[in-house]
């Protein structure tokens, strides 16, 4: 009351928001366009803007209607080795807290801001300045950043144009240079300036029996950027799991769709999952270029085959193979070309977008070492083999262009990409996009609630898949599983034509019709395969884009267009108003609100 007396305001918001729904427990404030700035990160205290046009940040540690002292444009001084400083700009932003120096107790005490940049290059302020430890924080900290690292799943490894690359990397030589850099600078780089004295990176890292390479990025522009989520964002005092919300099925752009998971404010992500391709877009990375190749292809060295994924179904739904290998065709020639030109000396039968691998040819003693780089010999039913596999683009019935495959190579379960990641009491759900067999629902357990039981990002995760069938839950956007006797499963479908039972109608009439599947719905875990059993407890007239709990009892859910509904009584009753705008990217909240897009939600 103090506060609005001696200023003349009337809200918690920056000037640059306006009222445009009010309730009698809630109020929603949109953001004008003003030139101004938008709220685009909320922590607590904290509350980072950023411009219209991505380019300079600005920081609050007082509030979100506090003073916005902290401002950082985003060049190449404020975020050193900045790729393309000047045209690139802030992707997205993220609060997350940490605890600094952390010993044998984890509780969040401090925060870091993470900036992702649209070249998919990561910051974070409050620099680490020891080898050993984070060091002492030094005034100022909050406007200095270093370049965070990303770490890949074990089993992935580095493209290098090393003949004699191992271990963290293997060779695979044709492709653009860009590929073959690496963002934060290695530590063994003559470039590499030690600004903080943490000792920067290096080319892999070893926790355990574990060894984590580089996460590679295929293309270095926007719609590649792995750490930028939807609702697939939860912080947490001990640990935040972002999910890649990318359009994986467009030309030639390849975003690799996975979970990333870090514990110290975003210096360090690990990828602890990554989902597979269908086989059946042409969303490869790079063009394969063999122009530089030095001996031409012997003919009938190798052979292709097809590589496809075994997907869960009704009936089977724990399936003991996870790809099915086609029959083996011999290559007859491969261009040294930009893209490569495969001809086989039969008809391959392959289809733009589908993925193979290829092999030695054991029908012939026909060799080609300058181009072995390209086999992957171990490909099995239940092994992706080396890893090697190419995204093909037909020509003609005898041959294709040969494309980078950039998506898991181990794993059969595809998605376009993650929709949500709901945090539960002990562990976090996870829901894919789109339908089946691309839309998925994960239950990932963790039970360290204990301030004194650390939860790292190295840490094993276990993605335990819920759903198998087509006639289950589809295209959730929002998931929680309570703790009670059924294990109740409660979604918001992005989708309105799911199979749903007739209605009944008066005896003596024939139509039959059913209802559509728009709304939160609601359901026990043993019926998630059949999406019949499942009954709407909002009935929503547009399907979901967005759908949260937060402070325990409050269920909140945006639809495509538009469309608002917050329960705080978990659902038993629902409070709703039309919004002029979609709510829609989640970037964080506090005791008092949540920022959802170009909209804030203030709790009375």
């Amino acid at each position: 009351l103090e506060y609005f007396q001696t200023t003349g305001q009337t809200s918690l918001l920056p000037s640059s928001y306006k009222k445009v729904a009010e309730r009698e427990r809630y109020e929603v404030w949109k953001y004008t366009s003003n030139g101004s700035f938008a709220i685009r990160g909320v922590r607590g205290n904290i509350a980072v803007g950023l411009s219209e046009k991505k380019r300079t940040i600005y920081i609050s540690t007082t509030g979100i209607n506090g003073e916005y002292d902290t401002i950082i444009p985003f060049n190449n001084t404020n975020f050193p080795n900045l790729i393309s400083s000047g045209t690139s700009y802030v992707e997205t932003l993220f609060v997350l807290p940490w605890t600094r120096n952390r010993t044998n107790a984890q509780g969040g005490n401090q925060w870091r801001l993470v900036v992702v940049s649209s070249t998919g290059q990561v910051y974070h302020n409050f620099p680490s300045r020891a080898i050993d430890s984070d060091g002492a924080e030094v005034d100022g900290d909050i406007a200095r950043f270093d370049e965070s690292v990303i770490w890949d799943l074990p089993e992935r490894k580095y493209p290098s144009k090393n003949p004699l690359a191992s271990g963290a990397e293997y060779y695979f030589p044709c492709l653009p240079d860009s590929c073959y850099e690496h963002h934060p600078l290695l530590n063994t780089d003559p470039n590499f300036i030690d600004t903080y004295g943490n000792g920067g990176f290096g080319l892999s890292k070893t926790v355990g029996s574990n060894t984590y390479p580089r996460f590679y990025i295929p293309k270095r522009i926007n719609s590649c950027v792995p750490l930028f989520p939807m609702g697939g964002y939860e912080p947490g005092d001990k640990i935040t799991l972002v999910g890649t919300y990318r359009a994986n099925n467009n030309a030639g752009i390849g975003a690799r769709i996975g979970v990333f998971a870090t514990d110290d404010g975003g210096r360090q992500w690990y990828c602890k999952y990554e989902f597979a391709e269908a086989g059946s877009y042409p969303n490869w990375g790079n063009d394969i270029d063999t122009t530089n190749i030095a001996t031409a292809y012997t003919a009938d060295s190798f052979q292709v085959v097809k590589k496809t994924n075994v997907y869960p179904s009704a009936l089977d739904k724990e399936p003991t193979t996870k790809f099915t290998i086609g029959d083996p065709v011999v290559i007859s020639d491969i261009s040294r070309a930009n893209p490569a030109v495969v001809t086989t000396a039969t008809a391959h039968g392959l289809l733009t977008g589908n993925i193979v691998a290829i092999q030695d040819n054991p029908g012939s003693t026909e060799t080609s070492p300058d181009w072995d780089w390209m086999r992957n010999d171990t490909l099995s039913e239940t092994s992706g083999g080396n890893g090697v596999t190419f995204k093909i683009e037909k020509v003609d019935d005898t041959s294709f262009k040969l494309h980078e495959e950039v998506h898991s190579p181990f794993n059969n379960l595809a998605a376009r990409h993650i929709h949500h990641i709901n945090r539960i009491k002990d562990g976090w759900i996870m829901g894919t996009g789109e339908q089946y067999p691309e839309g998925w629902l994960f239950y990932i357990p963790t039970k360290a609630a204990d301030s004194y039981t650390l939860l790292l990002a190295t840490d094993k995760l276990d993605f335990h898949r819920l759903n198998s069938a087509q006639e289950g839950i589809q295209r959730s956007l929002g998931c929680i599983m309570l703790d009670d006797t059924d294990n109740t499963i409660v979604f918001a479908s992005d989708i309105s034509n799911l199979t749903r039972p007739n209605i009944a109608v008066p005896d003596g009439r024939t139509f039959e019709v059913m209802r559509s599947s728009t709304g939160i719905f609601k359901g026990k875990l043993v019926d998630v395969d059949d999406f019949e059993k499942f009954m709407p407890i909002f009935e929503a007239k547009e399907v979901a884009y967005f759908f949260k709990e937060i402070q325990g009892t409050t269920w909140i859910y945006c639809g495509q267009r538009g469309e608002l509904a917050i329960s705080f009584n978990k659902g038993v009753t629902w409070s709703a108003v039309d919004l002029d705008a979609v709510a829609q990217y989640y970037y964080g909240e506090n005791n008092q609100c949540i920022v959802i897009s170009d909209f804030i939600i203030v709790f009375k």
